[in-house]
């Protein structure tokens, strides 16, 4: 007993360890902007914009490896391999930093990797319309497309952007006559093949509904969690005045087919005329973003929890890390989330005018993750020591973290 004892103490001093901090790369003469991090929170990607290399950041150990020849990388996985592109040619950059090009004699862009190393993206034809595709087990796969009737769109294209830890689950857009691109969805049927889903056709007005029978003007993914629940949207509908309204963060739930759009906060009083755009999304929908990103050295980074009505600044969520405050004078783009809303990285602009790139991690100093906290009446609210909540003891065992009501303060238990 007094081994187990020893040794969930030392569990629970790890996750105390992991309390709310930041880690920064660059700001100087490399000015790092991250756009991806990986699944296990280990690995984050994105670009120097000194040199338009992309850069492999390990979290854990610190170390920073960029490319030379100018490559973009869109994602990275679990075991540091990313994707993007390199001039027209979309490729796989191995943790070495050997490249890997997808496509040879066809342009295109990988845009999105799974845990188990499958690619989404797109190939373009001799029009320059782009068609979604995969690469697994070093084949090119196209994806099928909906007919403009299926899509209730003009169909002009398409595009895999987002996929799945497992790959089961693609999301991306059809090219339209408004270049609004709109979201589909792939599934991955049981005879192995993929099939379209044209999400679309429900919810994106291409201004040909009169009636507005479809509410939403723009209807586009910016990401989807790693278990393949939820797709991060950008949507905006038509206001009274006639004009488009500002865009705004949402979140689709594929299974349910239902949406939830943000409320904001009260950030600067001109929230209704300010466009938001999405971000990262987690397993449990909770989504960064950014206010005011149509003006680059004017953003501001947001945090929308799962649960919540409101998004607010990600800076009023921790107050303790005063660097979020300062990057919200600038450049705040906070742009991926691990799926377990444990890891936040992005970039911003620091007080030397030059963009570094950050790792948030967002677990509370009792190893609670902070969207997790909520403000419940329920006594008492029990945790693991992931610091996800709990919605029962029943069957569980070993150290359990117990909230009391309508407070932060925490009290640890063993159960056997």
């Amino acid at each position: 007993m007094k081994k187990t004892l020893t040794l969930f103490l030392a569990l629970l001093a790890t996750c105390a360890a992991g309390a709310q901090s930041l880690k920064v790369i660059g700001g100087s003469s490399d000015n790092y902007m991250l756009l991806s991090v990986s699944a296990n929170g280990k690995y984050a990607a994105g670009i120097n914009q000194s040199t338009n290399n992309s850069i492999l950041w390990d979290i854990n150990s610190g170390e920073v490896l960029e490319t030379a020849n100018q490559e973009t990388a869109n994602c990275v996985n679990n075991e540091g391999v990313m994707v993007g592109f390199q001039g027209d040619y979309p490729v796989k950059i191995l943790p070495d930093l050997t490249v890997v090009q997808l496509l040879t004699d066809t342009m295109g862009m990988a845009n999105a990797i799974s845990d188990d190393g499958i690619i989404c993206g797109a190939t373009m034809d001799a029009g320059y319309i782009t068609h979604a595709c995969v690469w697994k087990d070093g084949q090119t796969i196209m994806l099928p497309e909906p007919t403009t009737e299926e899509a209730g769109t003009e169909v002009n294209g398409t595009s895999a952007k987002y996929i799945s830890g497992d790959g089961k689950v693609i999301a991306g857009y059809v090219q339209d006559n408004m270049s609004a691109w709109p979201l589909i969805i792939w599934r991955l049927q049981d005879d192995g093949t993929y099939k379209v889903f044209p999400t679309c056709k429900t919810y994106f007005n291409d201004g040909t509904d009169t009636a507005n029978k479809n509410p939403y003007y723009g209807f586009q993914a910016t990401g989807i969690s790693h278990n393949g629940k939820w797709v991060a949207l950008q949507v905006s509908e038509l206001g009274e005045s006639g004009f488009l309204t500002a865009s705004r963060m949402a979140r689709y739930d594929i299974d349910a087919d239902t949406i939830q759009v943000a409320a904001l906060a009260t950030i600067d009083g001109n929230e209704e005329n300010t466009e938001c755009l999405s971000c990262g999304i987690s397993d449990n929908g909770t989504m960064t973003g950014i206010y005011n990103w149509a003006f680059m050295y004017s953003r501001k980074g947001l945090l929308w929890p799962a649960g919540k009505g409101e998004a607010d600044l990600l800076a009023n969520s921790y107050k303790s890390i005063e660097e979020l405050a300062v990057y919200d004078q600038g450049s705040h783009s906070p742009i991926a989330i691990t799926p377990d809303a444990g890891k936040i990285v992005g970039f911003g602009m620091n007080a030397d005018y030059a963009f570094e790139g950050y790792c948030l991690n967002t677990q509370t100093e009792t190893g609670i993750h902070a969207e997790n906290m909520g403000t419940t009446t329920d006594s008492p609210a029990y945790y693991d020591i992931a610091g996800h909540r709990l919605p029962s003891l029943q069957g569980v065992h070993g150290l359990v973290i117990e909230r009391n009501a309508g407070s932060s303060s925490v009290s640890k238990h063993i159960l056997k």
